[in-house]
């Protein structure tokens, strides 16, 4: 480059001492001659940018901490029995949740409350699938199919990394990437079959209310008995009060001891078992009613 602006520079020197109208055939001979060299060095500029830039960065498959890494092979490389350790992990936890996007829960004054359980355990979607991305960046083997993903919520560095030049690389790492930052977590959209399937991703872990769980697994009195549905809940400290301010509620069948001890049944601390076998040694529970066998019998099981 520094030899065609040398040139350059002559050429020009020696076109200002032409004399254009005497020597028309050198002026125009050296004029060609600067515009040939002008077209050099503009090649020459465009092949040094070109050979300065830095090359496509290079994304490594696995963090660069070593306990990060082992994390992430264990979970591509996972044995069958932890496979299905996990499978079985989130099924059952899945278990705990009604099947229905929607549920529809009474009041103790006839009013429905509907829930959408969908929006409570709906998480978004991952932007890095691991299987894809270690395999489509020199992973060494195929990673095992889970039935939950295993990905993470942040994606890859999208467009160039590290300096702008090459002339300023200093070390190994410039533009090499690990993906330390990419913490990763299972998705999960329900089991194999049919009905357990949701369609989203879904956090089977996640906080619902209280009232949701209630209302999907405790056992549900006959209609005639449902105004005492509330004795068959365990909703903390104050249920034990729940028996002597509700005594108007009790029905004609029984009396106040056999009252109490039905709505004492799943009361705090929780002894259900205990007030169970009391019941039944004292005698104090109508079994022949449905509406004190049910809550009774769910107690033994």
């Amino acid at each position: 480059m520094a030899a065609l602006k040398t040139t350059l520079d002559d050429l020009e020197r020696q076109l200002r001492n032409t004399d254009k109208l005497h020597n028309l055939s050198k002026y125009r001979r050296i004029a060609q001659e600067i515009q040939d060299t002008e077209n050099d060095i503009s090649a020459t500029e465009r092949n040094i940018k070109s050979a300065e830039e830095p090359p496509p960065p290079l994304l490594q498959p696995l963090p660069a901490s070593k306990d990060l890494a082992m994390k992430i092979i264990f979970f591509l490389e996972m044995p069958r029995h932890f496979q299905v350790l996990l499978r079985l992990s989130f099924m059952a936890q899945q278990m705990l949740l009604p099947r229905q996007q929607v549920v529809i829960i009474k009041g103790t004054g006839g009013q429905e409350e509907k829930i959408d359980i969908q929006q409570l355990i709906t998480v978004e979607a991952f932007e890095l699938d691991w299987n894809s991305y270690y395999t489509g960046h020199r992973g060494l083997r195929s990673p095992v199919s889970l039935q939950a993903t295993l990905a993470s919520k942040y994606d890859k560095p999208k467009g160039k990394l590290g300096p702008s030049n090459v002339m300023s690389y200093q070390n190994d790492s410039d533009g090499v990437w690990h993906p330390d930052g990419m913490i990763p977590g299972l998705w999960w959209k329900g089991g194999t079959l049919g009905p357990d399937m949701r369609g989203e991703w879904f956090d089977p872990w996640k906080s619902i209310p209280a009232k949701i769980t209630v209302n999907h697994w405790v056992e549900a009195l006959p209609t005639d008995c449902r105004h005492m549905q509330w004795a068959m809940t365990l909703d903390g400290y104050d249920r034990g009060n729940l028996p002597l301010a509700n005594q108007n509620s009790k029905p004609r069948w029984l009396s106040k001891p056999q009252f109490l001890s039905f709505a004492l049944l799943r009361a705090f601390p929780n002894l259900q078992d205990r007030k169970v076998c009391v019941a039944l040694h004292e005698g104090s529970l109508p079994l022949e009613q449905v509406s004190c066998f049910v809550p009774a019998a769910s107690r033994l099981v």
